[in-house]
């Protein structure tokens, strides 16, 4: 009778979740991606250890959904599951990670937020994401306002309230222009620290245009601040990027990086999680995804900035085989600061299996000055993706 009784239970309990569902499916939009990979890596030379080769496996299983309530009020929501952890085949157990700033816990919610749609006024609140152009500005998740109206956008992110003298947080300011020729964005962002009078500012503009065969862009970044000692920080970075078809399925391309030096302290980027993430030193399919990358405005982590030069191809195969490869040179803007050269090498290819379904192989090869240490890097990352 027990055993009835639990499978009585059980159907009800189905029927109860399914119901509203199947009621609700004309309001709710879903969508989704499952992903399993594997990992390679040996950089035995970074740390000096002789037991740093790594392989293993992780996996994620993503669903993301808009659930429009009435008439120009949407809730939103993306989370993953089933995550493993960073060089680990295991997965992490719930809570033993952050919400928001680990990506490898085993329930993340992400994002989850209210949109409301007004008239020429857009509102989102809630936990979401931000970021401007290559997101050296802006690249970050976190319980914050937004607010659009035309082509101006404001952001509002508290990261942390101050016990004393003020708060960590973030805001940020956009504005975009768009016309038959062009597209620009024009962003600025501020964040003071809490408990001090430290504090970062930063200011860029982003342009991307189409010159009948080539495609151009860039972006210009100027940073300004003030550490808690009262130390002057700056930055200045310029990222450019051309591109054309040489055949009909070969795409090359070249990218030039500067960022200036400081006798004071380098800024990169304003705080936040850096969610999105933006590794032009990892170029191919499984960019930002290796375990060891480097800060490719300053590789020596020495405020010595950089100047860096890229050519990178994609190539069309046949409609199911894509491939995409690319090699940089680094090198710091002052070598007086730091001896630091680099080489990065990536070679990845995309075959797609079955319908939204898709194997992915990717290489990449680090030689040079990484963060001060002189070392050679070689990681690999092979994975098969779903789409739903």
């Amino acid at each position: 009778m027990s055993r009835i009784l639990k499978v009585l239970i059980v159907l009800m309990m189905i029927v109860g979740i399914a119901a509203p569902a199947v009621m609700a499916e004309d309001r709710l939009s879903l969508s989704g991606s499952m992903q399993v990979r594997g990992f390679y890596l040996d950089d035995d030379d970074i740390t000096g250890s002789t037991s740093d080769d790594g392989r293993w496996n992780d996996q994620r299983l993503r669903t993301e959904a808009k659930l429009s309530v009435a008439e120009g009020v949407s809730v939103n929501f993306r989370f993953d599951v089933t995550e493993s952890q960073e060089n680990s085949s295991d997965a992490t157990a719930w809570g033993a990670t952050g919400q928001n700033t680990q990506r490898r816990a085993d329930i993340q919610f992400d994002k989850a937020y209210i949109q409301l749609e007004k008239g020429e006024y857009t509102m989102t609140a809630g936990q979401q994401y931000t970021g401007y152009g290559t997101g050296m500005i802006a690249d970050h998740v976190g319980t914050g306002f937004t607010v659009t109206r035309g082509p101006l956008t404001l952001a509002h992110y508290k990261f942390q309230e101050g016990a004393g003298s003020g708060d960590t947080s973030l805001t940020t300011a956009k504005y975009s222009f768009k016309n038959d020729a062009m597209t620009a964005d024009v962003f600025a962002g501020y964040e003071p620290m809490a408990n001090s009078d430290a504090e970062q500012m930063g200011f860029g503009v982003a342009l991307s245009t189409n010159l009948d065969a080539v495609a151009l862009k860039g972006e210009l970044n100027v940073f300004s601040g003030e550490d808690a000692a009262g130390g002057d920080q700056e930055g200045m970075e310029l990222y450019l990027d051309a591109s054309a078809g040489v055949s009909e399925n070969v795409v090359l391309g070249g990218m030039f990086l500067y960022a200036a030096d400081s006798d004071d302290t380098q800024i990169t980027r304003l705080g936040g999680t850096g969610f999105g993430g933006w590794s032009p030193q990892t170029y191919g399919y499984n960019t930002t995804d290796f375990s060891v990358d480097v800060d490719v405005f300053d590789p020596a982590g020495a405020s010595a900035g950089v100047m860096a030069l890229s050519v990178y191809t994609d190539v069309k195969v046949n409609e199911d085989l894509g491939l995409m490869g690319s090699v940089m040179f680094l090198q710091a803007a002052d070598d007086d600061k730091a001896d630091g050269d680099m080489m990065s090498l990536n070679a990845s290819a995309k075959y797609e299996l079955m319908a939204n379904t898709a194997v992915t192989a990717s290489l990449n090869v680090m030689d040079g000055d990484l963060g001060g240490a002189d070392a050679t890097v070689t990681q690999a990352i092979t994975g098969l993706y779903v789409n739903f």
